[in-house]
This record gives C-alpha cells, sequence and structure tokens, in this order.
C-alpha cells in the first residue's frame, strides 16, 4: 500500500473511533471510512484481490495489515502493522500517528492561544497539559493551587469532551499512573491497568485516580497523545536549557517548537512517538533541525532517517543527547 492510501485508511479508523471506539462500525458510515472502503474496494479488484464486503470487514483487516490477501492494505515501515488493537478493539498510536492527529492537536492549541499575551498561553498550554479530565472539583483545586490560572481553565474548556464510551469500565474512568493517560482495568478487582492510551506503560500497576464517567469531562483524544505526552519531556528539557545557561525561544508556526543557540542555531521540537516514518514527516511540516525524543534505539534511528526525503536534513537525539552535546560531553548537534 501507497503512504498515501494508508494515511487514508487510518484516518477512516479514526472518524469512526472518534464517535464511538474504532470496532464499532455501525451506518451511517463517517465520509472518511466510506471513502477509503470504497477506495480500497477498487483497488482490490484492479489486482484481482477478494475485496472486503463491508466497513466493518476492513476494520478487521485492520487489526493485522500484514495478514494473508491484504496487500492493498499491508503498512510501509511501521513497527506497528496494526491500526486497531486485537485485543482491545481500539485505534492504536500507530493508526494516529499515521491519520495525522499531531496535526490536529496543533491546530487546537493554535485557535487556543491565538491572539493572547505569550504568558496567557503558556498557562493555557499548561492546563491542557496537566489536565486529561476535569471534573466539578477541578476549579476549586486550582484555585487553591494557582489562582492565576482560572482564567486559563475557562478558557480551554471547549477543548473537552464527555468521557468515551470505550474507556469506560463499570462506569467509571480511570487514567494511568505511569503516564497520566486513559486507562482501562479488568477483573477480579478492577484495581489494576489492564491497557492504557500510550500501549507502552507498566501492566498490573495500581490505578490511584478513577472519576466518575457522568461526571467527568476528558481532553480531546489527539490533545492527550500530542500535547499531554510530550509536555513532560519538553518540560524536562525546557528545565535543562535554562540550568545550563541556553535561551530557548518559541519559533514557528508551532506550539512546541523552539530556537535555541549552543553550540549552534538549531530549531527543536519534543516529540512522543512509536513511529518513525510519520514522525520524520511531521519533522519536515514543523522545520524543525532537531527531533527531540524521551527514548531512542539504533532501529528507530534508522528508520527515521530513511523515511527523510532525499536531500532534508532533520536530527533526531533523545533528551539526554542533548545535554551531553550542552555540557561537552557529546558531540555537536551537526
Amino acid at each position: 500500500m501507497s503512504s498515501s492510501m494508508l494515511e487514508h485508511l487510518a484516518r477512516g479508523v479514526l472518524a469512526l473511533s472518534h464517535l464511538a471506539g474504532a470496532a464499532r462500525a455501525i451506518p451511517p458510515y463517517p465520509k472518511e471510512a466510506q471513502y477509503v472502503l470504497d477506495l480500497i474496494v477498487r483497488e482490490c479488484l484492479h489486482s484481482g484481490l477478494t475485496p472486503p464486503s463491508s466497513l466493518p470487514e476492513l476494520i478487521g483487516w485492520c487489526v493485522d495489515l500484514t495478514a494473508s490477501g491484504r496487500e492493498p492494505i499491508r503498512g510501509v515501515d511501521l513497527i506497528v502493522q496494526s491500526l486497531v488493537h486485537p485485543v482491545q478493539r481500539v485505534r492504536t498510536r500507530t493508526c494516529t500517528e499515521v491519520g495525522g492527529w499531531s496535526a490536529v492537536s496543533d491546530r487546537i492549541v493554535a485557535e487556543v492561544v491565538a491572539d493572547i499575551p505569550d504568558e496567557e498561553a503558556r498557562r493555557r498550554r499548561a492546563v491542557l497539559a496537566s489536565h486529561v479530565l476535569i471534573t466539578s472539583e477541578t476549579s476549586r483545586t486550582v484555585l487553591m493551587k494557582d489562582p492565576r490560572m482560572i482564567p486559563a481553565l475557562k478558557a480551554v474548556k471547549d477543548c473537552y469532551l464527555p468521557a468515551p464510551e470505550e474507556w469506560i469500565v463499570r462506569g467509571k474512568i480511570a487514567l494511568c499512573p505511569t503516564c497520566g493517560l486513559l486507562a482501562r482495568s479488568e477483573h477480579p478487582d478492577y484495581e489494576l491497568v489492564s491497557w492504557c492510551e500510550t500501549e507502552t506503560c507498566p501492566r498490573r500497576t495500581r490505578i490511584t485516580n478513577r472519576v466518575s464517567a457522568s461526571s467527568a469531562l476528558v481532553l480531546h483524544p489527539a490533545l492527550r497523545l500530542y500535547h499531554v505526552l510530550p509536555a513532560r519531556t519538553e518540560q524536562i528539557l525546557l528545565t535543562g536549557l535554562k540550568t545550563a545557561h541556553v535561551v530557548a525561544h518559541p519559533s514557528g508556526d508551532h506550539h512546541g517548537c523552539y530556537t535555541i543557540r549552543a553550540p549552534n542555531p538549531a530549531v527543536i521540537r519534543v516529540y512522543d512517538r512509536i513511529e518513525p516514518g510519520p514522525l520524520a514527516r511531521d519533522s519536515l511540516v514543523d522545520k524543525v533541525d532537531i527531533a527531540v525524543v524521551p527514548q531512542l534505539d539504533g532501529e528507530f534511528r534508522k528508520m527515521f532517517q530513511e523515511a527523510l526525503p532525499g536531500g532534508a536534513e532533520v536530527l533526531i537525539r533523545t533528551v539526554d543527547e542533548i545535554f551531553e552535546i550542552l555540557t561537552g560531553s557529546g558531540k555537536e548537534f551537526r
């Protein structure tokens, strides 16, 4: 499958997921989902393959993009060859990365901070990053902690939605104690994490934050994955830069990009991803010189560099590597 077809498929799954969970394909279908079904049926017929008979069958195909007979939807250079999780039956992080939810998150944040002073913009971004869900008690909690954040909390309330059905367990919505995003629990006591949105946190850790789903509003899913998740690493980076007496100036059209000038001028942004190909695509859109990630192995680095088009130069570094460069114990950025 071409990367374009894969992106269409991911967007179709995400459109369904945003309505009622990726596994619940019930007519009438979102236009994105119907469009990609038509594309894939046409491609199958053109190639002499048996097409999916319905959108629910196509969603079933998305559980494993490598299965026999599914050549038209086979993933290209993906670490996780699945857009729908085989057990949890929800969209995967790979699906959101391929489908472009990072751009959705950037667009929402840009609207939230448009035409306001920098300090108020910082507060609004901070509220979004620190509140995955809000309840009737949130305003009082924020007021007691820092009254200056109350206007920011009121300004971002439209970014919160009713609790998604696929994450509700016995009427409750829970947060993962490791990453702070949405989590599921299971029998026998519903006290331990069985799955969370990052897909990588330790299982069977004890849930300490669970509220009634009927009284909670949950942050937009794109913001959870592409604003909240990298925000913690971004704060670690900014704190380290300040300690090293390196000034980081907000840069570019995308909130989260910074220009630093030591040891070389560079535009940087923190990402938290599991797929190198979509990260390479997004780093080019963001016009960064360095994509900063929490952790990195050799295979991810290699796949990231191979996904960049000829002539494009974007470096990928961990936060620790950035600090090593700044302290003189590592190689320079370039």
